[in-house]
């Protein structure tokens, strides 16, 4: 019975691995092959030959360098004052006692139910009233 469980853990951890590794794959298929080998049924799935050009193409067209940093950059500085400023609200939550308390972690918890889809047009027409149309505050303010 434990050579049975021992196989079939093992076989899941097999496929939870293809099916982590293979999107990557697929985007290196895609990136070498031409519009006409993707979109054929079924699609082809070994690498073409013009994955390098494209590569140089891409690097050629858009500041790829620049995009790479401004995302390391925003990442960061997002995880970081996120769980800076979760850390802090979780102690005051759990340590504090001070009026409104049960309020707030309600109020907290019932923000996070509600879908970010919502504040879309309202942050747009904030971030544009304030002048940061275009910059990465754009994205670091309001993921905090």
């Amino acid at each position: 019975m434990t050579r049975l469980l021992q196989s079939a853990t093992q076989a899941g951890l097999w496929f939870s691995a293809f099916v982590s590794v293979f999107p990557f794959y697929w985007m290196f298929v895609v990136a070498s092959n031409g519009s006409d080998e993707i979109s054929k049924n079924p699609p082809t799935l070994i690498p073409g030959g013009n994955f390098f050009k494209v590569v140089a193409d891409v690097y050629s067209v858009v500041p790829f360098n620049r995009a790479l940093l401004n995302t390391l950059l925003v990442g960061t500085v997002v995880a970081v004052a996120q769980v800076f400023f979760s850390a802090l609200a979780g102690f005051a939550f759990a340590k504090l006692s001070f009026k409104g308390r049960r309020f707030m972690v309600l109020f907290v918890i019932g923000t996070m139910m509600l879908p970010s889809q919502l504040g879309i047009i309202p942050l747009f027409m904030l971030i544009s009233s304030v002048g940061w149309f275009d910059t990465l505050l754009a994205l670091i303010v309001p993921a905090l």
